[in-house]
């Protein structure tokens, strides 16, 4: 099934990609002079997938669902940068987020691929520092007065440091007296290649509202990745609003994190000079 899926993904960023090179030979008024613009911006993700910690003084791996115990935003950053010239620009994204929580009694905790005992629980904390680093170059495909699409291709810097901290409590005879209680944290830093189309759609009194659209794909040191936004914004010329919904699902297997997904409303600003 994960298969299939990053195969789809991957066609509908080649299916979105057909008509912009169809349209490379297109002549378009173009200003030849430096474009700049700058974000800043909220994303409030909803996260979910699964983290596996090996104890260093057990034999035991440990395994949690980041839904059932992350409910803290402590510190978000998120900004990006975009530069063109004529139909060739670069753009970089950052996003930092630090994120918090903990749940107790949950039987939701794997010890050595197996659940806990119908009478055992776990008290867990787990602490969540992403971040995201984007930098790619940028071709504009497609410019019309209704519609832009740019090829983007270049990499993604994935930095997650994760911290557990569990006891176990009930009948545990199961589970080595090492393993029982303690904290553990683990570092994930990928680079990834990366592979997409971006752009917008432009209606409206002067074409002052838009929707922007994104759609990524890559891979490298992890086994796939893949990110899309969509929206809806109003330009005021020199400045723009934009609400819109994004989602980034990483699968990094066999390095302490199995798979993990964000998902959630984007507000922000952008300023164009």
């Amino acid at each position: 099934m994960k298969c299939n899926t990053s195969k789809f993904i991957m066609a509908a960023v080649a299916a979105l990609m057909l008509p912009a090179t169809g349209g490379l030979a297109e002549e378009a008024q173009k200003n030849d002079g430096w474009e700049f613009g700058a974000s800043i911006y909220g994303w409030f993700p909803d996260m979910s997938g699964q983290l596996a910690f090996t104890p260093p003084g057990g034999s035991d791996s440990f395994t949690v669902n980041v839904e059932d115990v992350l409910d803290n935003i402590e510190a978000v950053l998120m900004v990006s940068f975009e530069a063109r010239k004529g139909r060739w620009g670069v753009l970089t994204d950052f996003v930092y987020m630090d994120i918090e929580g903990s749940k107790s009694g949950t039987k939701d905790f794997t010890v050595g691929n197996q659940q806990l005992p119908a009478n055992a629980s776990a008290d867990v904390g787990l602490v969540l520092e992403n971040l995201f680093w984007t930098l790619a170059g940028t071709y504009q495909a497609v410019e019309k007065d209704w519609l832009t699409m740019n090829v983007i291709a270049g990499t993604r810097y994935f930095d997650v440091d994760q911290t557990l901290d569990w006891k176990l409590n009930g009948t545990v005879n199961s589970v080595t007296v090492a393993d029982r209680s303690g904290s553990q944290t683990v570092e994930v830093e990928n680079w990834d290649a990366i592979i997409g189309t971006r752009g917008r759609l432009m209606f409206g009194p002067g074409k002052s509202i838009f929707v922007p659209y994104e759609l990524d794909v890559g891979a490298g040191d992890s086994d796939f990745t893949w990110q899309g936004a969509v929206g809806l914004g109003y330009s005021f010329g020199w400045a723009e609003i934009v609400a819109a919904w994004r989602y980034m699902y990483y699968d990094v297997a066999d390095m302490g994190i199995e798979t993990m997904e964000y998902s959630g409303p984007v507000l922000g600003g952008s300023f164009r000079w």
